[in-house]
Parts: structure tokens; sequence; C-alpha cells
């Protein structure tokens, strides 16, 4: 069985596209890998992860997922995260830790292969049988791979003696150099470790797909090159970014958007490609013919030959309501939330 670990933000979009996907089904290839919610504000965190536990029990049930705690972190400096301290003097990890265990969350760590020391050791006092170490190559220089790899593996062996490791090689969207993915795959796979190969070619956006058009945006080169590795990898797993590689906007700059100034967008995976259903400028729609509706573009997808069908995930059955006129689509999370859910059953349709 291939697994598949799409990489999802802890945002409401992708929680929610989740939930309909364990509503719609109950795929046991399925293991999302969640991004803890950036934080930069010593005086409120407590606060803000003191729901963390209930709120991921009352939305994922029972269904397994792995959790990176350090992502809290990307917009500060770890070592300063590392002083903040909860009422009974736990760490911001432990904090996290303890609300998703105590509300019983199925969940396992996902850590980074240059996760700070204060982070590693934190986690490594519980008792999981399986840890997630994410290992960007892009970040480093290939001429040092043999190195990097051999420290790394020695590192998380020892630390976590008792757990199983399973690598996610995480290329991003610097899929270049197969030669270098197959090297580095072989080299985890001859030391019997679970690896897991990841990386996106969905754009970041929608600047260079035409309004009032439904059209290929890029074609899907991470899955192809996958499929690629498959072939000699029989036991690789699968990673991605889904349909979504920006965070979610923080409420103040939620508050900056000016909605009349935007587009609509419903970014659709097909068997090969990534197209972009993208609607004309909110404020001209009902002045200038040329920029039509999110309906209108909900009857696009429809009526184009791939189209899944209203019945294949709940995204494509509110992309059908929405072309019927009986689902509104009036902002820009209910889009996103749409082409995640139907990006994740695709990806399962496909494995």
């Amino acid at each position: 069985m291939t697994i598949y670990y799409p990489l999802l933000k802890k945002g409401n979009s992708e929680v929610k596209a989740l939930e309909e996907v364990w509503k719609h089904s109950s795929p046991k290839n399925l293991v999302p890998i969640i991004e803890s919610q950036r934080k930069n504000n010593p005086s409120k965190w407590e606060k803000d992860f003191n729901t963390l536990g209930k709120y991921m029990k009352s939305r994922f049930g029972d269904h397994i997922f792995a959790y990176q705690f350090s992502t809290t972190f990307a917009d500060i400096d770890p070592d300063v995260t590392k002083n903040w301290q909860g009422k009974n003097s736990e760490n911001i990890v432990e904090f996290m830790h303890t609300k998703l265990a105590e509300h019983h969350n199925n969940f396992f760590p996902c850590i980074s292969f240059d996760e700070k020391d204060w982070i590693i050791d934190t986690l490594s006092k519980y008792d999981h049988t399986q840890i997630i170490i994410r290992i960007e190559p892009y970040k480093f220089d290939s001429g040092i791979d043999q190195f990097m790899f051999q420290g790394i593996l020695e590192k998380f062996e020892k630390i976590f003696p008792h757990s199983e490791l399973i690598f996610l090689l995480d290329f991003y969207n610097k899929i270049i150099d197969l030669t270098r993915i197959n090297k580095l795959v072989d080299f985890l796979t001859q030391n019997n470790k679970q690896v897991v190969f990841g990386a996106t070619s969905c754009p970041m956006n929608s600047d260079d797909v035409s309004y009032s058009s439904f059209s290929v945006a890029a074609i899907r080169n991470d899955f192809s090159t996958f499929l690629t590795l498959k072939k000699s990898y029989p036991n690789l797993n699968f990673s991605d970014y889904t349909v979504r590689l920006k965070p979610e906007p923080t409420t103040e700059e939620k508050r900056e958007i000016n909605m009349n100034n935007t587009y609509l967008k419903i970014f659709y995976t097909t068997e090969k490609d990534y197209m972009i259903g993208k609607s004309g400028l909110l404020k001209k729609q009902k002045s200038d013919a040329e920029h039509i509706s999110i309906n209108d573009i909900c009857n696009m997808i429809v009526d184009s030959e791939h189209f899944k069908g209203k019945d294949f995930s709940y995204g494509d059955l509110k992309i059908f309501e929405c072309a019927n006129n009986n689902f509104e689509i009036n902002d820009h999370q209910v889009p996103i939330r749409l082409g995640i859910n139907h990006h994740i059953h695709t990806i399962l349709n496909q494995l």
C-alpha cells in the first residue's frame, strides 16, 4: 500500500478539506502532515494553543496524522521561543504535545532534519512508535549529500532508537536533478528506511493564468517524477503541498485585502496537470462582460472533459452546486477548501 502524506497548514480551509475527505471515505493510506500555526507573540501563545488538542480531536477524530511543532516558530528565532514557558514551566512544544495527547489525538511528530536541539530533546521524551524526519535537500549542496545523510541517519537513530523513522525527502518546487533524487532515495532504502518523496509543481498563485478562464497552469511534474521513481523503488511513498503553497493570511493581512480588487480562483487537479479556474475581477463583473463570475467558472469546469463528476469528492459536489446556483462562493477560503479536497481525492485515486 502506497501512503500519501500531504503537507498542510493548520488553517481552516485545510482542516475542513480533510474533514470532508474522511466523511466521504476512510482511506487507510492517508496520513496528513499538519504544520502548526505560526506564532510570534510570547504573551498569547499559551491561550492560542490551549484548545489545540480539543480542536484537532473534534475535526480529525481517530484518524492518524503527523504534527510538525516547529513551524510555530517560522516567523521568529526558535532560540527565543525556547524560553517561552507555560504556567507549569513547560516549554511551548511540551505544552502543545500535552494538549494533543490529553484529548487522545492519534498523532506522531514530524521533525525537520535541522531542528533546534531543544525541540528534538523535548520530543525524544515521548513514546512515539513513528517519527517523520523531514529533509529538504535543496537547502544544501549536492556535493555533501553523502556526509549530510550519513550524519542525519546516525543522529536520529541514536535519539529515537525505538521509533520507526520515516524519511521525507521534501524537494518543494525544485525538482531538477533526478539523478540526485535517485541517489538519496537509494541511500535511505539501502539502510532499510521508509522513504517518502515530496515535491510540488503546483503554481504558488494564479498570476500567469488569464482571468475569466479555466486553463492549464502547470504540468504535474511532481507526481510524474514520483511514478518514475516508484518503478525502481516500489515501497516509495508520496507527499506534496496539495494546491496550497502559501500560508493562510493573518487576521491583519485579511483586513487589508480589498475583495473588489481580487479574483476568485479554483485550483483543479487533473490526471496530468494543475488547472486553474479564475473569475473576472470582482468589481468589474457587473459592468464588463469579459469579467465573469465564479459561478460561470464552475460551469466551465463542470462542462469540461476534466470534471470528475459531482460524486467524486466534496469539492466536486460544491463546484457542481455552484455551477447550478445552489452553492455560493463569496470569499477566497471556500475555493481553497474545494481545491484541496478535490486534489487529495485525485491523488488517492491515482496511488
